[in-house]
């Protein structure tokens, strides 16, 4: 794929990232459900994909993680939740660099 199109398909994929942190902003979303409903909504990616785009997004301070451990069921996760500066993003009060405006 060429360097343009990746750029783009990295931009589209942080956004949408953000999109499902703000609809699910009570109760947070892991890497493989975010990966599983963008999939379903036809928008192809892998779990690394979305890892990177989440590590990217943290950074930006438009998604914080939360850290979770279930013993019991052998479970470890980070989970994301999303920042006001992220809901700015979304709302269009705020331009950050490297997020698809729409």
């Amino acid at each position: 794929m060429n360097n343009t199109i990746d750029i783009a398909k990295k931009q589209m994929l942080r956004r949408q990232v953000l999109i499902l942190c703000n609809e699910l902003k009570e109760v947070g979303a892991g890497v493989p459900l975010i990966c599983m409903v963008l999939n379903k909504q036809n928008i192809v990616c892998t779990e690394k994909e979305i890892a990177d785009a989440c590590y990217y997004l943290q950074g930006k301070k438009l998604i914080d993680f939360k850290h979770y451990r279930n013993d019991v069921a052998d479970i470890e996760r980070d989970i994301s939740f999303i920042t006001s500066d992220g809901i700015d993003v979304l709302e269009g009060t705020t331009a950050i660099d490297g997020i698809a405006l729409r």
